[in-house]
């Protein structure tokens, strides 16, 4: 396999101020982050809203992974390979107590999350170098630094360790295909949701590279049961089919908080209908769940129409297109959580057109990576353990913007893919004489 060829063009960016800019709002974030921490003991919204469940993603898992049936009791989404893993990278000495006690015990999978992090950054600034070298570094850092990688760390969630999979899968860095389809292989068995990235493949008519991803994921798949001696196929899917169907679950207002989709709302209003109703009246509760349903199947519209561009013409396009395309798709519609932007940032981030919907859509990547939220309504103050301050503290709920303005970035960034698509389809067309003379000609330069 070849590595996607530079552009031939290689101007470096217009503005690369304005992404420094960026840059040092995610630090001064951070900054203040840190001192609400110092001053009331917990992290500030959009971190997670409960300050006693610190890092339990990673150690509730490590906890199933030693002491088993975590398929049959926990009911758990996870394949087997997360608790394969998990043998080499915590301590089994410290999982005889219950799961909270293991943070103070098992330093090795809190340094093995932390150091795959710094790697991911790594690979990251790497892969954006090749691109462009003159914002690669603020790239880099918006990813390792921003809010859905620390949100990630936060939760101590293994998607740090899928995200080393997705970019070593996709990014020019790696010329082995082999190495790639372990990358995506190892990703998928720890997050089965990137099997749509080995899929939109298949519309730019890779079908060497779906199929030997596909059987590579079968191969890990099928050592990590053997090893696990648990978590057949059948059991993850109907626990994930349990956890799709759990009404409490995807009414919490803890998922709310900081998700990517507005399915999240519609789904909260939808579970408190009744109490809300009593405190915002009808028209509200009735007319936003609708409204949004109606927003996403809009976005699915257009979004299958540029994808339909992509599988007639898939040579019109960049290899990252149909990835960006797909991924933010799933992040609109399914709502894998806050901490998967990741994913769409880093698509983003590796297009190397410098056109005015992929500027828009870098932006509004950049405001998705912005650790801070603004707080405009109080619904409470409630009694709880902070795990970081190791004390009791008083935590205060907020309702805050993030949860209505992030969905509707990832929508922006999705309309601006689409724009992007349709000129890059009718700029190859018009050049090879395929389509009508009536149809615009005056279009921005590209690089394919």
């Amino acid at each position: 396999m070849t590595l996607p060829p530079p552009s031939p063009n290689p101007r470096k960016s217009a503005t690369p101020w304005t992404e420094w800019a960026f840059v040092a709002m995610i630090f001064a974030s951070i900054g203040y982050t840190y001192w609400f921490l110092r001053i009331n003991g917990y992290l500030p919204l959009p971190f997670f809203p409960d300050p006693s469940n610190d890092l339990m993603d990673g150690y509730n898992t490590a906890w199933w992974t030693w002491n088993g049936r975590a398929y049959p009791d926990w009911r758990t989404v996870y394949p087997p390979f997360s608790f394969a893993i998990l043998r080499v990278l915590s301590i089994p000495a410290c999982y005889q107590g219950k799961p909270p006690e293991a943070r103070y015990c098992d330093w090795l999978l809190i340094s093995s999350l932390f150091i795959g992090s710094l790697v991911n950054g790594v690979i990251a600034y790497l892969a954006f170098r090749k691109i462009d070298r003159s914002t690669a570094l603020p790239r880099a850092l918006a990813i390792t630094f921003g809010l859905p990688s620390l949100f990630c760390l936060q939760r101590g969630n293994l998607l740090i360790f899928a995200w080393t999979g997705v970019f070593l899968a996709f990014a020019p860095i790696i010329r082995s295909t082999r190495a790639r389809w372990l990358g995506i292989a190892v990703a998928i068995n720890l997050k089965p949701y990137f099997v749509g990235l080995v899929l939109a493949k298949l519309l730019r008519r890779e079908w060497r590279w779906a199929e030997g991803a596909l059987i590579v994921t079968v191969i890990v798949y099928v050592l990590s049961f053997v090893i696990i001696k648990d978590g057949s196929p059948l059991q993850v899917f109907d626990n994930i089919k349990n956890f799709a169907a759990n009404r409490e679950h995807i009414s919490n207002f803890n998922t709310v908080v900081y998700s990517s989709s507005y399915s999240r709302i519609s789904n909260f209003l939808d579970g408190f209908n009744l109490p809300l109703m009593s405190m915002l009246g009808s028209w509200p509760v009735e007319f936003w769940p609708r409204t949004f349903d109606w927003l996403i199947r809009l976005f699915q519209v257009i979004s299958l129409l540029a994808v339909s561009l992509i599988w007639i013409s898939p040579e019109a396009f960049n290899r990252y297109r149909i990835l960006s395309l797909s991924f933010t798709l799933l992040l609109i519609t399914f709502n894998p959580g806050g901490y998967a932007m990741v994913g769409t940032i880093f698509f983003i981030f590796l297009e190397y057109r410098k056109d005015w919907s992929i500027w828009v859509a870098t932006i509004c990547s950049y405001l998705l990576s912005l650790p801070i939220d603004i707080p405009f309504s109080r619904l409470g103050t409630r009694l709880t353990y902070s795990d970081l301050a190791g004390y009791t503290v008083s935590y205060h709920n907020w309702l805050t913007v993030g949860p209505f303005l992030r969905p509707g970035l990832i929508m922006v960034i999705q309309l601006m893919l689409v724009i992007a698509t349709v000129s890059d389809f009718l700029r190859y067309h018009r050049k090879s004489r395929d389509i009508p003379a009536y149809l615009p000609t005056k279009l921005p330069e590209t690089s394919l």
